[in-house]
């Protein structure tokens, strides 16, 4: 299984804009740059290719809930997909989940999630203890100032996140550049790019779990 590591440069979004607009006759560049942007992030949370294992998420605090968290450049968090403290599992919340409240949950019975702004971690409840590490693994998207995408995802996907953006734009029915049919084979690639990055990036762990913290 590939270990993937914290890419070192960047794929401007002005290359997938170009491929993009081949699809899109008469369509503005700014459409075209948003859609690109958005289907970019699309793929990324949904196929959680881009991430980091095995990484410190955080010492705790006393009595400290948030803690920030050393991003990748152009990146903002988007799943914690596992985490331990000392080899023990702490239960995770994944991005769109409700919070589910544990009548039984006290400072030492934590679980980790994102922050909305997705650039910190937050321990439900506050710890009690200070000096605890967490460790775990992470998965990032493009955040919303991103100048780009990691050069080693647009090498091997930039065709698929650029059909993905003309597919949508394609679909809208009441602009001139409208063609729902050819918007159809664009947005399956697009699906199947997805679907190859997250076989590519290997399993993550999904399940929920309830550890009573040491």
């Amino acid at each position: 299984m590939p270990i993937i590591i914290d890419p070192s440069g960047y794929t401007s979004w002005a290359q997938m804009i170009s491929e993009a607009v081949a699809y899109v006759t008469g369509c503005p560049s700014f459409m075209v740059e948003d859609k690109v942007k958005s289907a970019a992030r699309e793929f990324l949370e949904r196929s959680n290719v881009w991430r980091s294992r095995k990484v410190e998420f955080l010492t705790t605090v006393a009595a400290q809930a948030s803690y920030g968290f050393d991003l990748p450049a152009n990146a903002r968090l988007n799943n914690i997909h596992v985490a331990y403290r000392d080899g023990v599992e702490v239960d995770v919340q994944l991005v769109g989940e409700e919070d589910d409240t544990d009548t039984d949950a006290t400072a030492d019975t934590w679980k980790l999630g994102v922050e909305p702004s997705g650039y910190s971690i937050r321990v439900t409840p506050t710890p009690s203890v200070a000096g605890a590490v967490v460790t775990g693994t992470v998965s990032y998207v493009t955040s919303l100032d991103a100048s780009g995408i990691p050069d080693w995802i647009y090498d091997r996907w930039h065709e698929d996140i650029a059909a993905g953006a003309a597919g949508k734009l394609l679909l809208q029915i009441t602009r001139p550049w409208a063609n729902p049919q050819m918007a159809g084979p664009l947005l399956s690639k697009f699906e199947e790019g997805i679907l190859e990055a997250s076989n590519f990036g290997g399993p993550v762990k999904r399940r929920s779990l309830r550890v009573q913290a040491r």
